[in-house]
Protein backbone atom coordinates (compact mmCIF):
# COMPACT_ATOMS: atom_id res chain seq x y z
CA UNK A 1 0.00 0.00 0.00
CA UNK A 2 0.96 3.58 -0.85
CA UNK A 3 2.00 6.31 1.54
CA UNK A 4 1.26 9.82 1.68
CA UNK A 5 4.23 9.97 3.96
CA UNK A 6 5.94 9.04 1.12
CA UNK A 7 4.89 11.73 -1.65
CA UNK A 8 4.99 15.35 0.36
CA UNK A 9 1.89 17.17 0.29
CA UNK A 10 3.15 20.23 -1.29
CA UNK A 11 4.74 17.82 -4.48
CA UNK A 12 0.84 15.90 -4.17
CA UNK A 13 -0.65 19.32 -4.38
CA UNK A 14 1.80 20.81 -7.40
CA UNK A 15 0.65 17.64 -9.39
CA UNK A 16 -2.89 18.13 -8.63
CA UNK A 17 -3.00 21.74 -9.72
CA UNK A 18 -0.11 21.70 -12.75
CA UNK A 19 -2.85 18.61 -13.73
CA UNK A 20 -6.42 20.97 -13.68
CA UNK A 21 -3.95 24.03 -15.00
CA UNK A 22 -5.74 24.08 -18.58
CA UNK A 23 -5.18 27.09 -20.66
CA UNK A 24 -3.08 30.43 -20.43
CA UNK A 25 -0.68 30.87 -17.77
CA UNK A 26 -2.58 33.68 -16.45
CA UNK A 27 -4.33 34.78 -13.05
CA UNK A 28 -7.48 33.17 -14.05
CA UNK A 29 -5.82 30.21 -14.91
CA UNK A 30 -4.36 29.68 -11.93
CA UNK A 31 -7.60 30.48 -9.94
CA UNK A 32 -9.89 28.09 -11.85
CA UNK A 33 -6.63 25.56 -11.19
CA UNK A 34 -6.76 25.82 -7.95
CA UNK A 35 -10.30 25.98 -7.51
CA UNK A 36 -11.25 22.79 -9.03
CA UNK A 37 -8.89 20.90 -7.13
CA UNK A 38 -10.37 22.27 -4.17
CA UNK A 39 -13.72 21.51 -5.24
CA UNK A 40 -13.08 18.06 -5.87
CA UNK A 41 -11.46 18.09 -2.34
CA UNK A 42 -14.41 19.33 -1.08
CA UNK A 43 -16.59 16.71 -2.69
CA UNK A 44 -14.50 14.02 -1.14
CA UNK A 45 -14.05 15.39 2.22
CA UNK A 46 -17.61 16.62 3.07
CA UNK A 47 -19.03 12.74 3.29
CA UNK A 48 -16.17 12.95 6.11
CA UNK A 49 -15.97 16.04 7.57
CA UNK A 50 -19.27 18.08 7.22
CA UNK A 51 -19.80 21.26 4.80
CA UNK A 52 -19.07 23.52 7.74
CA UNK A 53 -15.37 20.88 8.38
CA UNK A 54 -14.41 22.04 4.88
CA UNK A 55 -15.26 25.55 5.55
CA UNK A 56 -13.46 25.43 8.85
CA UNK A 57 -10.42 23.52 7.05
CA UNK A 58 -9.74 25.94 4.01
CA UNK A 59 -9.72 28.59 6.30
CA UNK A 60 -7.41 27.48 8.39
CA UNK A 61 -5.40 26.11 4.85
CA UNK A 62 -5.26 29.37 3.68
CA UNK A 63 -4.04 31.05 6.84
CA UNK A 64 -1.10 28.28 7.18
CA UNK A 65 -0.35 28.94 3.59
CA UNK A 66 0.83 32.39 4.71
CA UNK A 67 2.58 34.32 3.41
CA UNK A 68 3.42 32.18 0.24
CA UNK A 69 -0.29 32.47 -0.46
CA UNK A 70 -0.63 36.21 -0.24
CA UNK A 71 -2.59 36.91 -3.28
CA UNK A 72 -5.13 34.57 -2.26
CA UNK A 73 -8.28 34.71 -0.27
CA UNK A 74 -11.66 32.53 0.45
CA UNK A 75 -14.70 32.94 -0.92
CA UNK A 76 -17.81 31.76 0.84
CA UNK A 77 -19.68 29.88 -1.81
CA UNK A 78 -22.81 27.87 -2.10
CA UNK A 79 -20.44 24.81 -2.59
CA UNK A 80 -18.40 25.26 0.28
CA UNK A 81 -15.54 27.67 -0.14
CA UNK A 82 -13.43 28.52 -3.12
CA UNK A 83 -10.08 30.88 -2.97
CA UNK A 84 -10.11 34.62 -5.31
CA UNK A 85 -7.67 36.98 -5.81
CA UNK A 86 -7.43 38.73 -2.56
CA UNK A 87 -7.97 42.56 -3.01
CA UNK A 88 -4.98 45.08 -3.86
CA UNK A 89 -4.13 48.05 -2.08
CA UNK A 90 -4.22 51.38 -4.50
CA UNK A 91 -0.95 51.48 -6.49
CA UNK A 92 -0.14 47.48 -5.61
CA UNK A 93 0.92 45.46 -8.65
CA UNK A 94 -1.29 42.27 -9.16
CA UNK A 95 0.48 38.82 -8.61
CA UNK A 96 2.31 37.28 -11.45
CA UNK A 97 0.71 34.06 -12.51
CA UNK A 98 3.48 32.07 -11.02
CA UNK A 99 3.13 33.50 -7.63
CA UNK A 100 -0.79 32.51 -8.08
CA UNK A 101 0.05 29.29 -9.44
CA UNK A 102 2.49 28.50 -6.36
CA UNK A 103 -0.20 29.85 -3.71
CA UNK A 104 -2.28 27.66 -4.94
CA UNK A 105 0.10 24.57 -4.73
CA UNK A 106 0.69 26.08 -0.94
CA UNK A 107 -2.95 26.00 0.24
CA UNK A 108 -3.89 22.89 -1.42
CA UNK A 109 -0.81 21.28 0.42
CA UNK A 110 -1.85 22.73 3.79
CA UNK A 111 -5.51 21.09 3.22
CA UNK A 112 -4.10 17.69 2.41
CA UNK A 113 -2.02 18.04 5.77
CA UNK A 114 -4.45 18.73 7.73
CA UNK A 115 -6.79 15.97 6.20
CA UNK A 116 -3.97 13.99 6.96
CA UNK A 117 -3.47 15.41 10.64
CA UNK A 118 -7.53 14.98 11.29
CA UNK A 119 -8.81 12.01 9.75
CA UNK A 120 -5.35 10.15 9.43
CA UNK A 121 -3.51 9.23 6.81
CA UNK A 122 -5.42 6.24 4.71
CA UNK A 123 -9.19 8.29 4.76
CA UNK A 124 -7.50 11.11 3.48
CA UNK A 125 -5.41 8.81 0.64
CA UNK A 126 -8.70 6.83 -0.10
CA UNK A 127 -10.71 10.42 -0.19
CA UNK A 128 -7.89 12.10 -2.84
CA UNK A 129 -7.94 8.49 -4.68
CA UNK A 130 -11.59 9.20 -5.20
CA UNK A 131 -11.41 12.15 -5.94
CA UNK A 132 -8.42 10.90 -8.68
CA UNK A 133 -9.08 8.01 -9.58
CA UNK A 134 -5.95 7.82 -11.77
CA UNK A 135 -3.43 8.89 -8.91
CA UNK A 136 -0.37 7.31 -7.83
CA UNK A 137 1.43 7.63 -4.64
CA UNK A 138 5.00 7.37 -6.10
CA UNK A 139 7.73 8.55 -5.07
CA UNK A 140 9.56 9.63 -8.09
CA UNK A 141 9.62 12.80 -9.27
CA UNK A 142 8.57 13.95 -12.84
CA UNK A 143 10.10 16.94 -14.68
CA UNK A 144 6.84 19.33 -13.48
CA UNK A 145 7.54 18.26 -10.09
CA UNK A 146 10.76 19.24 -10.19
CA UNK A 147 9.40 22.43 -11.61
CA UNK A 148 11.31 25.78 -9.75
CA UNK A 149 9.75 29.36 -9.95
CA UNK A 150 11.71 32.07 -9.61
CA UNK A 151 11.02 35.32 -7.73
CA UNK A 152 12.43 37.25 -10.71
Amino acid sequence: MSSLAALSERLLARRLVLDGAQGPDDLDGGIRAANQVLERLRSVTVPLIGASGYAALLGRSLALAQPGARCLEAVPSAEGGRVALAGSGPGTQPPEPAEVREAAIAVVASVISLLVTFIGEDLTRRALQRGWPDLEFTTHASDDDQEETSDE
